[in-house]
């Protein structure tokens, strides 16, 4: 076995078809082949079973797949740990955070970069996008991590992950019809709980009423609030509904007093990016971690 085999095996499992494995990763289909069996016999089990014209994974390939990729995991691990000892990279990072990035994000991405780079600080500031896109401009933080963009010609940024904006309804029986999906029409005759001005989250919803000629005057707010946690708070009591990140929501739908919904007819995805200042040179502590971002 080697970690050939196993890269072609999981590409197989995430493209469905030997043909187009090969295609995506510039291989014959024969050679796929030819590594996949080379696999199934040292391992002594099938791997996949054909149905039609796709390649489904047979029991022991579901047994073997989570196995196949923590070994891909940790040879890339072990050869990020190498690089680390033999360029230094430690040092203090100082990012800047939005809330659900801050929150959802960041802690999973910093612990796996820390166990390659062990010598590295963290120092984490949080706040809104725009305020957190200032902090990138006047040097305050080395990096930032925003859901939304500010046009400035100073600044560089990097599509870094993708989620989905959802509604939140208390699960009271006001609401009880309300369950995959809900019209806008019917979203805008309740009272809304936001973000503060400033807030990716906020920014995106009222794009995307924009785009559907919603004024912002049609939304009854009655709170506001700096915090994602108070919003969330907020709606598990009564207060009225709000438009959240899906990501944000795990810790808390699920709950008997809070449920997540759709709204019909709404493209309410969004994106997060890393941004920096094109004026200044990142230390490389900074730069191997914004690598490691964009790369995982």
């Amino acid at each position: 076995m080697d970690f050939k085999q196993l890269d072609i095996f999981i590409n197989v499992v995430k493209h469905g078809t030997f043909s187009k494995t090969a295609e995506k990763i510039y291989l014959t289909q024969p050679t796929i082949s030819a590594h996949i069996a080379g696999l199934e016999k040292e391992l002594g089990i099938i791997l996949f079973e054909r149905k039609g014209k796709t390649t489904e994974l047979s029991e022991g390939g579901k047994m073997f797949y989570p196995l196949a990729v923590d070994i891909i995991e940790m040879k890339e691990i072990a050869i990020s740990a190498a690089r680390s000892y033999k360029e230094g990279v430690r040092g203090k990072l100082v990012i800047g955070a939005s809330t659900t990035v801050c929150n959802y994000i960041l802690p999973k991405r910093m612990n796996d970069f820390i166990e390659i780079f062990p010598d590295v600080v963290f120092k984490i500031k949080q706040g809104n996008s725009a305020e957190v896109i200032n902090d990138v401009l006047d040097y305050s933080t080395d990096l930032g991590i925003v859901g939304s963009i500010v046009k400035n010609n100073n600044l560089e940024y990097s599509d870094f992950a993708e989620d989905e904006l959802v509604l939140i309804v208390p699960n009271i029986k006001k609401y009880k019809s309300w369950r995959y999906e809900v019209s806008i029409e019917d979203v805008i005759k309740e009272k809304f709980i936001t973000r503060e001005k400033g807030s990716g989250t906020r920014k995106r919803f009222e794009e995307e009423l924009k785009i559907n000629d919603i004024s912002r005057e049609n939304i009854k707010k009655v709170a506001e609030f700096d915090s994602l946690e108070g919003v969330i708070r907020a709606v598990e009591e009564g207060l009225g509904v709000a438009v959240v990140s899906t990501i944000s929501t795990s810790n808390f739908v699920g709950r008997e007093k809070m449920k997540a919904i759709r709204i019909k007819n709404f493209n309410l995805i969004r994106k997060f990016y890393i941004v920096n200042h094109k004026n200044r040179v990142l230390n490389p502590a900074t730069e191997k971690f914004k690598e490691f971002l964009l790369n995982k």
